[in-house]
């Protein structure tokens, strides 16, 4: 089931790396050594940087479209975000030409990053069979799959909901 007992749907946001097209093949801590990645200040992604990346130089923002506005700029090399955030903020708008994804998305940690979530009246079983049961249905139908392609780039299916 997609609701669980806590009473809440639970997504985590998967984040990507933005770059200039073609200056990164990839994202390792050994490609990203002594480049500059930047990253939403006190976040969850900048925590994960920091302890992931510490031969690299870290440009905290305030705003996540903040983010894109400063590796467009050009004082960073490689930008850490969400990818609803980098997609709608930069990649498909006319400030985006010219950049793209780097590698795959990366799903962070629930100790990471909490995610984003719906939650229920706690005890209300019969609401949260109703939910799963629909949410079901338009899953196995592939209408979920067509509503999330019109606004996501990357597969918003829980991973123990996939096939």
């Amino acid at each position: 089931s997609l609701v669980g007992s806590e009473m809440c749907i639970k997504r985590q946001v998967p984040s990507r790396f933005v770059a200039a097209e073609g200056a990164f093949q990839g994202y390792s801590p050994e490609e990203l050594a002594g480049k500059t990645i930047i990253v939403l200040r006190n976040s969850p992604r900048a925590q994960y940087l920091a302890a992931t990346y510490p031969d690299s130089r870290i440009l905290a923002v305030d705003r996540e479209p903040a983010v894109y506005l400063e590796l467009a700029a050009g004082r960073g090399d490689i930008a850490f975000g969400s990818s609803v955030v980098s997609a709608e903020a930069f990649l498909n708008t006319p400030e985006g030409e010219g950049f793209a994804q780097v590698g795959e998305t990366i799903t962070l940690t629930d100790s990471v990053d909490g995610g984003v979530g719906i939650a229920m009246r706690k005890g209300d079983e019969d609401l949260r069979g109703r939910v799963n049961e629909a949410l079901a249905a338009i899953m196995e139908d592939g209408r979920y799959a067509e509503m999330a392609g019109q606004y996501f780039d990357f597969d918003i299916t829980p991973p123990h909901a996939r096939n």
